[in-house]
Parts: C-alpha cells; sequence; structure tokens
C-alpha cells in the first residue's frame, strides 16, 4: 500500500522555502549549501527549521541539539546560553 507525504513543516524567507514531510523527506530551494549539506546529513532527525535573511538559520533535531546561524549579537546569546540547558528552544 502507498502512502501519501503530508507536509509536517514549512519555512519560507524571500525566494527560498523549505518544506518537510511527515515521512521525514524534505524538499527545499534557494536554501544555502551551508545549511542544505547538514539537513541531508540529518534529515530524519529534523524537527523544526527556520530561515532568515541573509543565510541566517535555526533548525533544532529530534535529540534537543541545535544549529544556527544568527547575525543579532541578543539572540546568539539566548541561544548559547540555552544551549546549556536540558530543554529544548522553540
Amino acid at each position: 500500500m502507498n502512502r501519501s507525504r503530508h507536509v509536517a513543516h514549512v519555512a519560507f524567507c524571500d525566494s527560498s522555502y523549505f518544506v518537510r514531510f511527515d515521512d521525514n523527506s524534505w524538499s527545499s530551494r534557494g536554501v544555502p549549501n551551508v545549511l542544505t549539506n547538514p539537513l541531508e546529513k540529518n534529515k530524519s532527525d529534523i524537527e523544526f527549521l527556520a530561515l532568515g535573511s541573509n543565510e541566517q538559520y535555526f533548525y533544532r533535531l529530534a535529540n534537543g541539539k541545535f544549529v544556527y546561524k544568527i547575525h543579532d549579537n541578543y539572540i546568539n546569546e539566548l541561544l548559547r546560553n540555552s544551549t546549556l540547558r536540558p530543554h529544548k528552544v522553540f
């Protein structure tokens, strides 16, 4: 029996997009290689992804770890401090 895929998560920024399906496959356009290469490696573990302008991004894996590239010093500090705590950033 062929099961249909359903959209589980969508992220947009300018002309870029990322779509994750419930079978953990994904599709993207305009997402920088610096992000798509690690996503390909971790595709079955991606829980959440956000895209920003100027190649900024944030993604969280199912194990609670997250990876980001953000230019704002205040947000960087908040995220850096959050990595020391055993909870997820939403």
